[in-house]
């Protein structure tokens, strides 16, 4: 059996190794060498820290400096499930890591990365876009509104057609993000936007949703709220 940093330490040696500031300080480590450290699945694996460790090493901006993780190693921390499971994060951590722009924002990844990162059918159906993973009460309004209309990241531009198409996207998953009051209720949307996310058909073409569930939506009493 090879030796990894898994076979040497127990959890608890582990944890202290990583998260205590005076035996790991980001200053102490190289950019790459950190994210060999953490990302590697062979020197740092879930199955090893506690929840709440595992937040505070993904999250905490004292302890992963997102400067420290090129496009790629961001790609690879926020959608690969084996390295970012959602039961290991709260959520309000899951706001700050995913859909605060100090943590994921243009900047750091590149229009066709964002592209990737957010709407990759593999990722997104199952990550973000299934009720189960991606829910309205995991998100504050602010950062629901924010992640899908806002025209930095939910926009043509940023997306090109091949990604925000109806082959990238199931319908009845499309349809429960968008139109079903659970995960996203009517309510949460400005007139105006709503107004670009169905009706707009650069941003969101009509034929992505079934006929049943569009009737069924512009025949509903229409209360819009502006949260900003």
């Amino acid at each position: 059996m090879p030796v990894t940093w898994t076979n040497i330490l127990n959890a608890s040696h582990l944890d202290k190794l990583i998260l205590n500031g005076n035996s790991l300080d980001k200053t102490q480590l190289s950019s790459s060498h950190m994210e060999s450290f953490i990302l590697n699945s062979n020197d740092l694996h879930k199955a090893v820290l506690s929840a709440s460790h595992t937040d505070n090493i993904l999250v905490n901006a004292c302890q992963l400096g997102m400067h420290l993780l090129n496009a790629r190693h961001l790609d690879k921390l926020i959608l690969n499930a084996i390295h970012l499971d959602k039961p290991l994060l709260t959520a309000s951590n899951l706001d700050s890591l995913i859909l605060n722009a100090r943590h994921l924002d243009k900047p750091h990844l590149s229009a066709t990365q964002l592209d990737q990162a957010l709407l990759s059918a593999s990722h997104v159906d199952n990550h973000f876009l299934n009720a189960s993973q991606f829910y309205k009460p995991l998100l504050s309004v602010s950062h629901l509104y924010n992640f899908i209309l806002n025209v930095s990241n939910f926009y043509k531009p940023g997306i090109n057609a091949s990604h925000c198409h109806k082959a990238q996207l199931f319908d009845s998953k499309l349809d429960s993000l968008i139109l079903n009051a659970s995960p996203l209720h009517k309510a949460l949307l400005s007139t105006s936007e709503l107004d670009k996310l169905l009706l707009n058909a650069s941003l969101l073409d009509k034929a992505l949703l079934a006929a049943s569930h569009l009737d069924t939506f512009f025949s509903m009493p229409v209360t819009c709220t502006t949260f900003f």
